[in-house]
């Protein structure tokens, strides 16, 4: 039989000069070389430690097959060649932090000597691809199943490490940690400073610090508490204090989704994965996550493409065309809001070019970590500071549209810390969770059609549907002169609170219908807090109002108009369409994540099952300090020093 034989090399001069390659793949076959510690620059990694020389070596092994192919679960035989058996304890250690879950064939000899006398192991690695897949027959409830970490798959590529952190220290780029974001007041009083002179929405490295959520309305440094508005019973029928935290104040894109790309991007950047030097950041979106991934790229002056259907809203468009140099770098997918399948099929495709690092949203485990560790921490803080005006409040539930499932994170800290109930939003028109529906809707940044990978089902307590009808008119009463004085003078509304209606979009619209119908549902009082977000403002969905207009109201938007939609979407909210979930609810709504990932983006039945497990999530929570060590590492290699 013939094989197609190609070759990869590490780069290191000897295997030139000698003649042999680092890893080759026959077919489906792949060898990786024996291969010690050392490094780059000729020297020897952690000399004579057998446990982390094994652990560097397994780590740029690793770089070697993936590159060729291959993946962990493919792994078939490892050799390991010692210099001291009686080392051996340290070598399985850390051999079992990858490979005990695969039970691989494993040898280990002991050999007289290496190169170099601190040299204590070589190792070689077959594998052959597709050797991993298997029907999944495990029980979800199996001790042995998969962990966070290993479904995450960090793993430290050192030479592309290498490469960043020169890359970024030449560009003077500083990374903030997740509780830098969550608490700004501890960002160091120099950094702070420099902020202060530095334009919101200027893409200035800088502005990476600014990826929070107490960034001011009047662009000064920052507020005390999260910009949030308590919505009057006079606007939403109910006791319960309705609260929307604000999130046009972020940088650059006036949205909390720049926060979630960063979240999504920087744990690859500091593990070696995603290489700014050869690699092209691409964002998959509906719309608001795809500016942030642009916005993002831009603060680490590296190429950023993005992916959107080519019928969401102008605006986003707009800002796009203006922030990037090639319009290559917008990739219009067919359909909108509901088609998110086809901006899936567009990553498999741009992910066949090794130089492009799809950062999916959906799937990328830091988007629920970022909002669980940042945003669920300001929210509560939101919290605190109205329990200081009103000691009674307790927070009876968070709200956020399903979407990436991202802000659906937040919901998690606020139910360990707090005790809430999380509800998650979707569209009337496409029910995907409610009904297990499909269909097509315009309330822009919510997504359906499929249960993202990264939301933990299991532990959310309800799930409401909001009309796009309902959006889109209540978006013409709080953003028109008539619509706005309706409020003011037919329902009492006071003129602060409306005029802060701009700051709602569509999806703010929809997760405030939400939590006004969770009020409902659960039958909450004047002593209840219902929290939810307000992911952007109006200004991104002028267009929609003006469609709108031309489209149903040629004539002309009155009051007559705002009160016929006030009356069937705000005032009549009902309970309809609302759900409590029970054990068998949210596992039906986790099953129908299975032909997504499992069937359709290749995800292993063993990790897909692993999220059923409270235990996995409670793992992923607590790696933030983890994370937040390693993007302090990263920054002190750079060596960068603000003021």
């Amino acid at each position: 039989m013939d094989y197609e034989r190609t070759l990869y090399s590490s780069g290191a001069p000897l295997e030139e000069t000698a003649g042999y390659s680092r890893a080759i793949r026959l077919g489906d076959f792949v060898f990786v070389g024996g291969t010690t510690a050392v490094q780059p620059d000729g020297s020897v990694f952690a000399e004579g430690d057998a446990y982390a020389q094994t652990k560097y070596i397994l780590e740029r092994m690793e770089s070697y097959y993936l590159k060729a192919g291959a993946k962990r679960e493919d792994v078939y035989r490892v050799k390991m060649y010692v210099t001291d058996i009686s080392k051996a304890k340290e070598v399985i250690k850390a051999y079992s932090e990858f490979y005990k879950p695969i039970k691989p064939l494993a040898t280990m000899v002991e050999t007289p000597k290496l190169n170099r006398p601190s040299q204590v192991i070589e190792i070689e690695i077959d594998a052959l691809i597709g050797s991993a897949t298997q029907k999944a027959t495990r029980d979800w409830r199996d001790p042995t199943r998969r962990t966070a970490a290993q479904v995450i798959g960090l793993r430290y590529l050192a030479e592309s490490y290498e490469r960043s952190i020169a890359w970024f220290r030449e560009a003077q780029i500083l990374l903030p940690t997740l509780s830098q974001l969550a608490d700004p007041s501890t960002i160091p009083g120099p950094l702070q400073g420099a902020l202060a002179k530095i334009d919101r929405n200027e893409a200035h490295p800088l502005n990476l610090f600014r990826l929070h959520w107490y960034n001011a309305m009047d662009y000064s440094w920052r507020v005390r508490v999260p910009e949030h508005i308590v919505l009057p019973k006079e606007l939403t029928g109910v006791d319960a204090r309705i609260v929307l935290v604000l999130g046009n104040r972020f940088p650059m894109v006036s949205c909390h989704k720049v926060l979630a790309a960063y979240a999504c991007l920087v744990p690859r950047i500091v593990s070696g994965q995603f290489d700014p030097t050869r690699h092209r950041a691409v964002w998959p979106s509906t719309g608001n996550y795809a500016r942030g991934g642009v916005a993002i790229s831009r603060l680490m002056q590296c190429r950023g493409v993005a992916i959107l259907p080519e019928n969401m809203s102008r605006e986003r468009f707009d800002w796009l065309e203006r922030q990037v140099d090639n319009p290559d770098d917008i990739i219009r997918t067919p359909g909108s809001e509901s088609n998110v399948k086809e901006i899936y099929d567009a990553c498999r495709e741009l992910g066949r070019d090794p130089g492009n690092f799809i950062v999916n949203q959906f799937s990328e485990f830091g988007n629920h970590l970022g909002h669980y560790q940042v945003s669920g921490q300001a929210f509560g803080h939101v919290l605190a500071s109205m329990q200081e005006k009103e000691p009674g409040l307790q927070l009876a539930a968070f709200v956020a549209a399903s979407g990436s499932a991202g802000t659906l994170g937040a919901g998690d800290r606020l139910k360990d810390d707090f005790g809430a109930k999380i509800v998650a939003v979707e569209a009337l028109e496409c029910p995907t969770m409610l009904y297990n529906g499909y269909g097509e809707h315009n309330i822009q940044g919510i997504g359906d059609k499929h249960i993202p990978l990264i939301h933990n089902v299991m532990n959310t307590d309800l799930v409401a549907a909001v009309s796009d009808q309902a959006t889109d008119g209540l978006n013409l009463v709080f953003n028109t002169e008539a619509g706005r004085a309706f409020l003011r003078e037919q329902m009492d509304v006071d003129p602060v609170v409306v005029e802060k209606l701009k700051h709602l979009g569509l999806s703010s619209i929809a997760n405030m219908l939400a939590a006004i119908k969770t009020a409902r549902k659960l039958n909450l009082g004047a002593q209840d807090v219902v929290m939810s977000v307000a992911t952007d403002g109006a200004e991104l969905y002028t267009s929609e109002k003006e469609k709108l207009l031309a489209r149903s109201y040629s004539k002309g938007f009155d009051d007559i108009s705002a009160a016929e939609i006030t009356a069937r979407h705000l005032v009549g909210m009902n309970t309809e369409h609302i759900e409590e979930l029970d054990e068998v609810s949210r596992n039906r709504i986790f099953n129908l994540g299975y032909y997504t990932w499992v069937e359709q983006q290749g995800v292993s039945a063993e990790d897909f099952e692993a999220r059923r497990s409270p235990a996995f999530w409670q793992e992923l929570q607590q790696m933030a300090p983890d994370w937040d060590a390693m993007i302090e590492e990263f920054n002190k290699r750079t060596g960068i020093t603000i003021g």
